[in-house]
């Protein structure tokens, strides 16, 4: 990858993360997150023995982690305590 790629690259990834900060001011998003979440199995995991529904599984969750990511504040773990508590308010 060039310079350039990189540098585009970086630009997306800046830009998205800023909408996201965006989204995240509104509390119907948070909902929408901690549903995601919780249908990706960001905090109760799910296990399996078939290889395609475990590569399902880590697909949905790394999906979610990568938004996470984006939107990580502190720590994660204190984001994670607080998209569960909106969850279940």
């Amino acid at each position: 990858m060039n310079i350039v790629d990189r540098a585009s690259l970086s630009f997306k990834r800046k830009t998205i993360k800023q909408v996201l900060d965006r989204l995240y001011r509104d509390p119907d998003f948070k909902i929408f997150l901690s549903w995601l979440m919780a249908e990706a199995g960001i905090t109760k995991p799910r296990f399996s023995l078939d290889s395609n529904e475990i590569l399902w599984n880590e697909s949905k969750r790394h999906l979610v982690m990568s938004i996470l990511n984006l939107l990580a504040r502190d720590s994660s773990d204190a984001f994670i305590e607080e998209l569960e508590r909106t969850h279940n308010e």
